[in-house]
């Protein structure tokens, strides 16, 4: 017991929640309870009525998974709508470290820049919410503008995970009087942009087939080379690692699925329903690989 406590502590360390207590996820807690609760009412009130037929069924990748797509009732794919509850409990994780962190954002010597700027950990987790609340109602209805919205969430947590990388990579920028100052606000008016213009008309012309891998790689890419370029502590290599793996893991499991390799439509369990769940691994696992890490703004640097 003892040696688990320790354990415990020492992850706690690492990844800088030793202020963090489980009343300061009371909330989240709630609010995860709440939405499953009723939106299993939800789905047994309306159950033996497809509810959304006088919106547009979705196109694309829409039925090229495995599972059994039942048109006659209110939830056609029941497994990957209700295995996207990972993105949720996640996404509430991620906003609330960043409220927690916002209180002590100020006190000197924060060794990591998540901690100092926690509106990075919210940003990311509301990407990851929003990408829920899209994938969660694309598989329940299998229509267009959820699809849209599923579709523009996957783009909108890579911007702001490159959002952040961007911002450990290049933290400060020098202003005319040859002072430092953070990039933050910038880097935060671009982010904002992109995805303005993916969810308003790129993602309609943009392969997502295509264009969104290439992006994920890049991301994946640059990111390792960061690290190998820089003093990483063990504790966030370990974690960036292991989300490697998973997410290799995962994306196998995708492949499979969309052939029909591994494929029983009528099963509980299914190969997309299991992306989610560890794609909502590998992304804790991704941010938190950031919390370990000893990340500071130079001293002189005006971060206002």
């Amino acid at each position: 017991m003892n040696a688990t406590k320790s354990k415990w502590s020492n992850f706690k360390e690492v990844i800088h929640i030793n202020n963090h207590q489980v009343k300061d996820y009371y909330l989240p807690m709630i609010i995860f309870v709440l939405f499953t609760t009723a939106s299993f009412l939800f789905f047994k009130i309306f159950a033996g009525q497809y509810i959304w037929h006088k919106m547009k069924i979705a196109g694309g990748n829409a039925f090229e998974f495995c599972e059994f797509n039942d048109f006659g009732n209110v939830l056609v794919q029941t497994s990957n709508t209700w295995s996207n509850l990972g993105f949720l409990v996640v996404g509430l994780l991620l906003i609330f470290f960043g409220i927690k962190d916002h209180r002590y954002q100020h006190e000197e010597g924060r060794a990591n820049l998540l901690l100092k700027y926690p509106f990075f950990s919210i940003i990311m987790g509301s990407s990851i919410l929003y990408l829920f609340i899209g994938s969660f109602f694309y598989h329940a209805s299998v229509t267009s503008f959820f699809q849209m919205l599923d579709q523009t969430g996957m783009y909108a947590i890579v911007f702001s995970f490159m959002a952040y990388h961007i911002f450990r990579a290049w933290p400060t920028l020098k202003t005319k009087n040859k002072g430092l100052v953070s990039s933050h606000k910038i880097i935060f008016i671009v982010l904002l942009i992109l995805n303005v213009l993916f969810v308003s008309y790129l993602w309609k012309v943009v392969d997502v087939n295509v264009f969104f891998p290439i992006l994920f790689v890049t991301y994946i890419t640059v990111t390792v080379i960061y690290n190998k370029r820089n003093s990483i502590v063990k504790a966030s290599s370990k974690l960036l690692l292991f989300s490697l793996y998973m997410l290799f893991f995962s994306l196998t499991i995708w492949l499979l699925d969309r052939e029909d390799v591994l494929c029983d439509p009528t099963s509980l369990i299914q190969g997309h329903a299991l992306w989610h769940i560890l794609n909502s691994v590998v992304l804790l696992m991704i941010y938190l690989h950031y919390r370990a890490e000893r990340s500071f703004l130079p001293a002189e640097a005006n971060n206002s």
